[in-house]
């Protein structure tokens, strides 16, 4: 042994002498490796020296007896320490020592033997666990990432080259370190170890506390730390393609190393084994195709060889081709066994690993081969698993599937291999396009279009239908897929003539019978927006004015078709001049190109329907659907180009036609939309603004005329007029009240004749609803544009007539709230909330002038609000058109917004929220989210008087339950039911809502007895009550349940009955006594129970059996106590301190008195000091119950009742 060890340091010696000695400079990692052989090899020799003293008495005896297994001292460190003596009873192997030769004076057997006997005596060791110096490791390069990896690669193959032992080692040492394992592995120990054996030692010095390992670590550091892995791996193989990788070494001792590790239990094991195992696939995949290649080319030489004749054909050089082509097919079978043996031991049984992250890779790893290597892996048996993982529970998963499947569908000449797979996974992936993950569903549709391109009849028209419909779901991506999928499949190229100008007439053909085929009606934006970026036709506006304008015969297109491709037209114009998403699809931030390309697609847009727009809307001024879409596009121009481009004849045409429409319109869509574009076109900081307000005042001032005009005409008939001077009367005030919204007619001083109509309907002199309605309107409107004018300058005179027309107005509105007509009622209750708002407390910020203005609702008007809301909102719907009950909702909806909002503003007082929170259960699916919304805003400004409310509102309900004769239990479930609701709406955290439910407590109860029993010892009438307040106990702390079950015993007066009408009262009082059992024996019952037999006594652990009790001489009666009787109880009012006493002392008068202070007594004495108290969040936080014990006793005090 010691011949060998010096040979070899010899050896390392002559290697750095050899170094130095060349004119090329050694590498950094020959220096590294032969000065730690050297040190090795001196370690070596002094220790087989000492070995073979110890072991040369027994040795054999030991190689009889020696057991041959694998210990841990297989796994030693390179640092020295202590080595036990072996002992006689260390067990050794009998087996081999019949098989061991006697010992020869030879070197080999004398170096074979100790070597088996070293072995069979080391004592156990463990890995080494602390930090070494090794930051020239291969794992701390790839860390690091700065070196090429290239030299990294090519001293790697030197180090092979030399010693191929220890640099397969090195490369097993990099495996365990990317794991995260901080163990060394020796030479001894890898050479005398299986890998199955070594990954099990290994695993020990495993951290399993934490999760964490180099591929899945966060952190700079860790963030291209696969990449550079995956790289190394790669050209590991591909420098060693020619040569190593056949020596049938390097590959085995890798793959098993990496193998054993994907079977591991250890997560970081398994994924690191399984990562490099792919990658190295992946790699030898590649060098599979070097191969292929060069015995491709070296065919055709041999082919082109033996072509020649006789006398021009070398024979060295046909003899040399065919053995390189012999070569290459067995270096090509050798790699595919490779792959066969790594895929059986690796692929087959991670692909299904518990871990998603393994299982993505293994898909995107397969999709690689796939595409690299189709002669081999594109085949069924390969694509089973791809199919097979579409159904997997992981999103992730199911994208990796998908991305795998995109570039083969894409590639025509791999389509008749995926014959069999389309046909039996096709369908899976056509329901993916409905997955609940957006980016599944997404990729899906992707899949899909490529299939489609490449091998259109492969999917069916209802495979093509079910992906038509993505385009108007609200993700935006999914809905941008489902456009490129609708562009490939109908927008496909026409036979068009060079000379035609419409190249996209065909396409938005196609376009608006799609959308008329689809019956997805109002949705046009979002189709638009999926096809936003896909096709240029969505921005030709010059064909599709001239589709609309100019089209003939065959190109002519039908009302329908017509009123569709406005709105299509309209929609792509909102989109190009302001770059905004349809609602739903999201909100984004434009970039500085795209509000450049906005600001341009604007002009060009302003520039061409500029003079198209005013021929369209006098072609369609008849069409109020087409007329509303058409006025959309005023929104949309680019005001400056009227005043650079010379075009004033072009904004007096339009200016033209919109004042024609609205002299002509009485429908609200139409005249809504020419207030907003006039409102655009008087734009104050733009040059067109004097022209375009003269046309308004004009168009005003010829409105305000004809109303005025019809109204003296009413007034002299005192509010009788026909039938068409009323409808021309109340249009000309409809055409006000809404351009009074979006312009300033204050100038006309209205509001005080408006006033004196509404007057007369709320006497019923004036029988037209519709009149009433919109003379509310414009009235509110003149006072709110009045209102906007005042300021901090404003004289008395205008702010005293402004307050002076509020109150005329709040009057009026008030009195007209319960009008039998609901169109003038509901028209009243809008203007009234509205105005309440806009007169409410906020002026008061702004100075003196305004806090005149504010209007305080009086109890009038505060009744007829809440009767309004009974009576209007809270009805049951009745049977008639779907459409109209739907636009009913939204109206009801929208009064009750208003309602609650003034409660949340302080407006209205919270008591008035009552008669909202009591139909909270009643019409949850139409208002549920209101009402909550109105609780949670109310719980933010005071949890004690939303409380209150709550237990108002659970009163009146269960008063009237009481009141009915038949009393069903439906009935009573429902207030339950919205107790409960109530109780949940209070949150997790019970000590921010103890006060508040203290107090629904106190007066729930209060509640249930204040009404006296019908019979003198009968229960109390409403006590039925107390099943309500059951609900609430859940929220109630301990403390404050011993306090309240205090309270009860004393407001009921109880004879201890146990009939039916005194079970709420039982109930109630052992729920709130259930879990404690303390108070269970200190807060007896105070009445009396039905006797029970006695129990039998228990015998004592000391007790005799056999003895009788009989036979017992009494116990000796205790001694007295020690402790002072109380001192006598001196006059005053009874204080907690004092009754704390008498309940520690058993002072019966105390007690009595203490008992009827109704809960001035909060807690007990034994519940005093400091407890545990668990938290809203599950820890456990510390409670004084001395400091919490005043705020139970103020809410159980009876002297605070309101």
């Amino acid at each position: 042994m010691a011949m060998s060890v010096s040979s070899e340091e010899n050896e390392n010696q002559e290697k750095v002498d050899a170094a130095a000695a060349s004119n090329t400079r050694p590498t950094r990692r020959a220096k590294v490796s032969a000065t730690a052989n050297i040190a090795n090899a001196a370690t070596n020799r002094k220790r087989a020296r000492d070995e073979l003293s110890t072991t040369s008495s027994s040795l054999s005896r030991e190689l009889s007896e020696s057991t041959g297994t694998l210990d841990d001292s297989d796994f030693s460190t390179p640092t020295k320490r202590p080595r036990r003596k072996p002992t006689p009873e260390t067990p050794t192997n009998n087996k081999n020592s019949a098989a061991k030769p006697a010992r020869n004076h030879t070197v080999n057997q004398t170096r074979s033997v100790t070597k088996s006997a070293v072995k069979q005596t080391r004592t156990p060791s463990r890995p080494v666990t602390g930090k070494e110096d090794d930051s020239g490791s291969l794992y701390n390069i790839v860390l690091e990432g700065k070196a090429s990896f290239k030299s990294v690669v090519d001293d790697w193959i030197d180090s092979y080259n030399a010693d191929r032992d220890v640099a397969v080692l090195e490369l097993v040492q990099f495996f365990f370190d990317c794991c995260g394992c901080k163990g060394r592995i020796s030479m001894q120990a890898y050479a005398d170890s299986e890998p199955s054996e070594l990954i099990r030692a290994m695993t020990g010095e495993f951290k399993e506390d934490t999760v964490d390992y180099p591929l899945v670590m966060a952190g700079p550091q860790y963030k291209k730390f696969r990449s550079n892995m995956a790289e190394l791996i790669s050209l590991l193989i591909k420098q060693c393609q020619y040569n190593i990788i056949y020596d049938q070494f390097m590959m085995d001792s890798i793959l098993n190393v990496l193998i054993g590790l994907t079977d591991s239990q250890v997560r970081a094991f398994r994924h690191t084994g399984t990562f490099g195992t792919l990658k190295l696939m992946t790699a030898i995949v590649e060098s599979i195709n070097t191969v292929e290649t060069q015995l491709s080319q070296t065919k055709k030489q041999l082919q082109s060889e033996r072509g020649k004749s006789v006398a021009r054909r070398g024979n060295e050089r046909l003899d040399l081709l065919q053995k390189k082509k012999k070569e290459l097919e067995e270096n090509e079978s050798e790699l595919k066994g490779m792959i066969t043996y790594a895929f059986k031991g690796t692929f087959a049984s991670r692909y299904r690993d518990i871990f998603a992250e393994i299982r993505c890779l293994c898909m995107i790893e397969l999709g690689e081969w796939m595409l690299k290597c189709p002669e081999l892996f594109l085949e069924d048996g390969y694509l089973k698993y791809i199919g097979w993982s579409l159904y997997d529970k992981d999103s992730q998963v199911r994208i990796r599937c998908l991305q795998s499947l995109r570039p083969l569908f894409t590639d025509g000449s791999l389509l008749p291999k995926l014959e069999l797979f389309t046909s039996r996974f096709k369908e899976r992936v056509i329901q993916m396009s409905l997955d609940r993950d957006p980016e599944v569903a997404m990729e899906a549709i992707r899949v899909a279009c490529s299939v489609l391109e490449n091998n259109e009849a492969a999917l069916s028209d209802r495979d093509c239908e079910t992906i038509y419909e993505h385009v108007f779901v609200l993700h935006r991506g999914v809905a941008q897929a489902a456009g490129e999928f609708l562009t490939k499949k109908l927008f496909k190229s026409h036979e068009t003539s060079s000379r035609r100008r419409n190249v996209n007439g065909p396409y938005l053909r196609d376009l608006v019978t799609f959308l008329i085929e689809s019956e997805i009606h109002e949705h046009a934006a979002y189709l638009v927006d999926a096809l936003w970026e896909l096709h240029p036709m969505v921005k030709d506006w010059e064909c599709m004015t001239d589709l609309l304008l100019h089209a003939e015969g065959d190109d002519a297109l039908d009302n329908e078709q017509e009123t569709w491709l406005i709105e299509i037209l309209a929609c792509c114009a909102r989109q190009a001049a302001t770059g905004e998403l349809p609602v739903g699809r999201g909100h984004r931030k434009l970039s500085n190109k795209e509000q450049k390309s906005t600001g341009t697609d604007r002009t060009k847009l302003t520039e061409h329907l500029s003079m198209n727009l005013p021929t369209l809307l006098a072609k369609y001024a008849a069409d109020t659907d087409k007329l509303s879409n058409l006025l959309v596009l005023v929104q949309c121009f680019e005001l400056d180009v009227f005043g650079t481009g010379r075009r004033e004849r072009q904004l007096d045409s339009l200016l033209k036609e919109l004042a024609e429409l609205v002299k002509r319109h009485t429908h609200n869509k139409v005249l809504e939309e020419c207030a907003r574009a006039l409102e655009c076109l008087c734009d104050e900081s733009r040059p067109i603004f004097n022209k375009c307000d003269l046309a308004r005042s004009t168009l005003c001032d010829e409105l305000v005329e004809s109303f005025q005009s019809n109204l003296q005409k009413l007034v002299e008939k005192n509010g009788r007029l026909p039938d068409d001077e009323l409808f021309r009367l109340a249009s000309s005030l409809k055409r006000m009240a809404i351009l009074g919204k979006h312009h300033d007619l204050s100038r006309f001083a209205l509001a005080d004749r408006l006033v004196v109509l509404l007057k007369w309907t709320d006497e019923g002199k004036l029988k037209s609803e519709e009149l009433a309605a919109h003379c509310a309107s414009v009235a509110f409107s003149e006072l709110n544009w009045m209102l906007a004018s005042v300021d901090s300058h404003s004289n008395a005179d205008t702010v005293r007539r402004v307050r002076s027309l509020a109150v005329q107005l709040q009057t009026v509105f008030a009195g007209l709230l319960s009008h039998s007509e609901d169109l003038v009622a509901e028209s009243a209750f809008a203007g009234l909330a509205d105005l309440l708002v806009c007169f409410s407390r906020h002026l008061e910020e702004g100075g003196d002038p305004m806090n005149s203005l504010i209007v305080i609702p009086d109890d009038f008007v505060k009744r007829a609000m809440s009767l309004f809301i009974d009576e209007h909102v809270f009805v049951e719907e009745e049977e008639g058109d779907e459409q109209e009950n739907l636009e009913r909702m939204y109206q009801r909806r929208r009064m009750l917004a208003a309602y609650c909002r003034m409660i949340t503003c302080n407006i209205l007082p919270m008591q008035r929220a009552m008669s909202v929170f009591k139909q909270y259960v009643k019409f949850f699916d139409q208002f549920g989210d209101i009402i909550k919304m109105t609780i949670s805003k109310c719980r933010e400004i005071s949890k004690i008087g939303v409380a209150k409310v709550m237990l108002q509102a659970l009163q009146s309900l269960y008063e009237e339950f009481v009141a009915l004769p038949d009393r069903p239990i439906n009935k009573l479930q429902t207030i339950k039911e919205l107790a409960r609701k109530f109780a949940l709406l209070f949150g997790l955290d019970v000590i921010k809502s103890r006060e508040a439910i203290v107090l629904i407590h106190r007066e729930g109860i209060k509640s249930s007895v204040s009404v006296p029993p019908e019979q003198p010892d009968g229960a109390p009438a409403l006590l039925g009550f107390l099943d309500v307040l059951h609900e609430f106990n859940n929220k109630l702390i301990k403390q404050d349940k011993r306090a309240i079950v205090r309270f009860l015993d004393a407001q009921v007066r109880h004879a201890g009955q146990t009939s039916e009408p005194w079970r709420p009262f039982l109930n109630y009082r052992a729920n709130l006594l259930a879990g404690d059992e303390d108070a269970q024996s200190t807060y007896s019952e105070s009445f009396a129970r039905p006797q029970r037999p006695p129990a039998r006594r228990k015998r004592r652990a000391n007790e005799d059996p056999l003895s009788s009790t009989r036979n017992k001489t009494p116990p000796p009666p205790p001694p007295p106590p020690t402790q002072q009787p109380p001192a006598p109880r001196p006059g005053g009012r009874m204080t907690r301190a004092r009754a704390a006493a008498a309940i520690a002392h058993g002072d019966e008068e105390e007690m009595n008195e203490s008992s009827i202070l109704a809960g001035n007594l909060s807690l007990e004495s034994e519940s005093s000091g400091r407890k545990r108290k668990p938290a809203h969040n599950g820890t456990s936080i510390d409670l004084d119950t001395n400091q919490l014990s005043p705020l139970v006793e103020a809410s159980m005090d009876d002297s605070d009742d309101e």
